[in-house]
């Protein structure tokens, strides 16, 4: 088999959205993790870090950004300062890449791309390598 050519257990592979994780930096985010651990889901948390996603799964990016704009919006104004001292507050897209279709794509709507300068927070996009089907494992 060519280098080209895929693996027969990665040909039924389809692209996907995956999540948006809400990552965030800053000196002490205890009490912001406190207050946003009711809403979403901590992924990670360290005293200067931590990454969160929505409690359901979303169909699209656009509408997560949108779920989680909200959920920092209902910040209690204490706990939005805390919020607004973050130095980094990036939304993280994550995407399976897989075989099929052959282009697959996402808009985010230029309303959902303001409520992100809103915030004053980034966005980045992770695709994943396709993983095997499960049906093709030995």
């Amino acid at each position: 088999m060519s280098d080209s050519t895929p693996d027969s257990s990665f040909k039924n592979t389809t692209t996907r959205f995956l999540n948006v994780d809400l990552d965030i930096e800053g000196e002490d985010l205890n009490e912001l993790v406190t207050t946003l651990e009711s809403r979403a889901i901590v992924l990670h948390h360290t005293n200067t870090t931590a990454s969160f996603e929505l409690l359901a799964q979303p169909p699209d990016p656009d509408t997560a950004i949108r779920n989680l704009f909200a959920v920092i919006d209902a910040l209690p104004p204490e706990t939005r300062a805390l919020w607004e001292k973050c130095t980094l507050r990036r939304f993280s897209i994550g995407i399976s890449a897989g075989h099929q279709p052959n282009s697959r794509t996402w808009v985010l709507a230029l309303d959902t791309l303001k409520l992100v300068t809103q915030l004053r927070a980034e966005i980045d996009v992770t695709i994943y390598a396709p993983a095997p089907a499960f049906d093709a494992l030995p």
